[in-house]
């Protein structure tokens, strides 16, 4: 089987219940809301029709009563894990009309966290960890796109006005912050592709030209700012960054790297660190404090295989246009 093929299969062979939703990892399999949710659209590019239409479904039977969705383990109200289900809610809706009702309320409970100021509060403190550097509410970016897309859809223009108010406050506050790598990889990908599926172009440029040296010659990209292993899903993502930017050389680059990474499962760890002794040397600076935790490394991770999807259509779209 081809990468494609051993993708999907990989796909199939690890979702729950009667498909579902997609595991977290093979470490943890349990349902993963939020995976499920953006692998939608993934899977209708694809024409894995009915098995996004499972999702969707699933999705709607565990939304919560005032509108969110919840973590794997079903503790916390996540505001960027609704806004990730709806996405594959609002992508899915042409063929599955029932599910409007959930989209709006999803939607109407995202806004009751917002602040006059534009931002998005998430309830729980401390949600992602207390090391800033690793993740914080920017990624709330890449909350929007679904909501300017509901904002047309049930012509909700105030829907369209909030989100605008979001995507200020965060570029106007932290606009170091995105324009200069300050995240981990994964996570710094989700607030410049979320600003480029916005409109917000102009800064997405302008940070992707300063993110240019953590780009090695692999196709890799380095997970954080201060260290040389790679996330791999953020390489996929970066890939998708730059086909949609335009820039077909470097995307191909990432992509044809992280491809040939592909386990014989059909899945990606976490992170690759280019070779094993490297990676026992990281392991050790890590338990005395000299380096980062390595990311998934002992196990597949589900979104993973949703960004080679993407990476792919888009890689088409590219292809096809040159």
């Amino acid at each position: 089987m081809n990468t494609m093929e051993n993708a999907i299969k990989w796909i199939h062979d690890h979702t729950v219940g009667d498909d579902e939703g997609i595991i977290v990892t093979t470490s943890k399999p349990v349902l993963y809301p939020e995976v499920t949710g953006y692998y939608i659209p993934s899977l209708l590019r694809v024409g894995e029709t009915e098995l996004a239409k499972k999702f969707a479904k699933k999705m709607c039977v565990i939304q919560k009563e005032d509108g969110s969705w919840y973590d794997p383990d079903d503790r916390y109200p996540f505001i960027f894990d609704s806004c990730q289900i709806l996405k594959g809610l609002v992508a899915i809706r042409n063929i599955m009309p029932e599910v409007d009702e959930h989209i709006i309320k999803g939607i109407d409970w995202v806004f009751s966290n917002l602040r006059e100021d534009g931002h998005l509060v998430q309830s729980i403190r401390d949600i992602w960890g207390t090391d800033d550097s690793h993740c914080n509410d920017l990624i709330h970016i890449y909350c929007m796109s679904p909501i300017f897309e509901a904002a047309k859809i049930f012509d909700r223009p105030e829907y369209a006005d909030k989100a605008n108010c979001v995507l200020d406050y965060y570029i106007e506050n932290y606009r170091d912050r995105i324009v200069h790598y300050t995240l981990f990889s994964h996570f710094y990908a989700y607030v410049i592709e979320g600003l480029i599926d916005c409109g917000r172009v102009g800064i997405a440029k302008e940070a992707m030209v300063n993110f240019e040296k953590y780009r090695r010659s692999t196709g890799a990209i380095c997970a954080y700012n201060d260290v040389k292993w790679t996330c791999s899903t953020a390489t996929f993502q970066f890939a998708i960054i730059w086909y949609k930017l335009g820039e077909k050389e470097k995307a191909d680059k990432a992509y044809n790297y992280m491809c040939s990474l592909q386990n014989p499962t059909g899945g990606w760890y976490g992170c690759y660190t280019g070779s094993k002794l490297n990676e026992l040397r990281l392991r050790i600076m890590h338990k005395i404090g000299m380096t980062r935790d390595l990311y998934g490394r002992n196990a597949e991770i589900s979104w993973a295989n949703k960004f080679y999807l993407d990476a792919t259509y888009y890689k088409s779209l590219r292809d096809k246009a040159s």
